[in-house]
């Protein structure tokens, strides 16, 4: 009886010995499991030297650029209009009659006649009114000049200057542009609204834009050539500091190491790299804030670099 007990006590002994011993063989293989270094899923593109647009976004009028105001040469009451609104009339057309006549005095009434060619476009006085020497009787435009005027805020004004382009759009005419260009620039910026006049002129066909229409134009004010540029999203920013992470090789693998940049013109989702990145690198556009200096990355997805010539439209 006594041999039997000693018997199950060596086997319960046997088999906890060999239990430690399988325990601490996988040991190591736990920890080498645990110090396996992250690789990161991440999508790049590669930098692009080209071209990069900066534009501001303003408003403004459709005006014709010169309007001439026609008067009678009399004082007296307006008897005849031969014209209407938007009507064409030449130079010396006689478009409307005053009767100068007064009780008891009857005289010859006296034709207003338009002073340039161009399109009536208004008419302030109507039949039977009195007119006087100063008050005008029409108001006619040259349509086939249109420029629109349009007021800079004081902040953009050291930014804007004559002959720069633009491209101006209207809703009446949903996806269509018209190129344009900064024909005048006021000397002075209004105290009040501490905004400066601008005009711009209309470098193609304007036949279908109208007086008096809404713009809405984008003002080229930098057009820089042979730049470095990326998507502005490429960059990271830590400490007041900017950042992009270039992909690089580490014997088999790929690693994003963190370069410091210096950036010019950002705009719509475009940044000008004025420092810290050549042409052709690739780094890192999806995936970039899981990272750290020297992370480990799989390239799960590359994706086309931007257009080497820029647009506005």
């Amino acid at each position: 009886m006594k041999r039997k007990i000693n018997f199950k006590a060596g086997l319960f002994a046997a088999i906890l010995i060999a239990s430690i011993i399988l325990v601490s063989c996988e040991k190591p293989k736990t920890a080498k499991t645990e110090d396996k270094e992250t690789t990161f899923a991440v999508a790049t593109t590669k930098a692009v030297k080209g071209e990069i647009i900066n534009y501001i976004e303003l408003s403004g009028d459709v005006e014709p650029k010169s309007t001439v105001d026609a008067y009678a040469d009399t004082t007296g009451k307006l008897t005849k209009l031969y014209v209407g609104v938007g009507d064409y009339v030449k130079k010396g057309q006689v478009i409307a009659e005053v009767d100068p006549s007064r009780p008891g005095m009857d005289f010859v009434a006296s034709p207003v006649k338009a002073p340039i060619s161009g399109n009536i476009i208004a008419l302030p006085m109507h039949l039977g009114a009195t007119v006087i020497q100063s008050m005008p009787v029409a108001k006619l435009a040259d349509l086939s000049t249109l420029q629109v005027v349009a007021y800079v805020a004081e902040r953009f004004v050291s930014r804007v200057q004559e002959g720069q382009k633009a491209v101006v759009s209207f809703s009446a005419f949903p996806g269509e542009s018209f190129p344009a260009y900064v024909s005048e620039v006021s000397p002075v910026v209004d105290s009040s609204s501490r905004a400066m006049q601008i005009k711009l002129s209309f470098t193609g066909d304007a036949n279908k834009i109208k007086p008096g229409m809404f713009a809405i134009f984008k003002l080229v004010t930098d057009d820089k050539k042979d730049v470095i540029k990326i998507p502005a999203n490429a960059i990271t920013e830590r400490e007041g500091k900017q950042y992009i992470y270039k992909i690089k090789k580490d014997g088999d693998a790929f690693v994003a190491k963190r370069f410091e940049v210096i950036t010019g013109i950002k705009i719509n989702g475009k940044a000008e790299i004025k420092s810290g990145l050549e042409e052709g690198e690739e780094i890192v556009l999806e995936g970039i804030n899981f990272l750290d200096d020297g992370s480990r990355v799989k390239i799960v997805k590359q994706i086309a670099p931007l257009p080497v010539e820029d647009t506005i439209e």
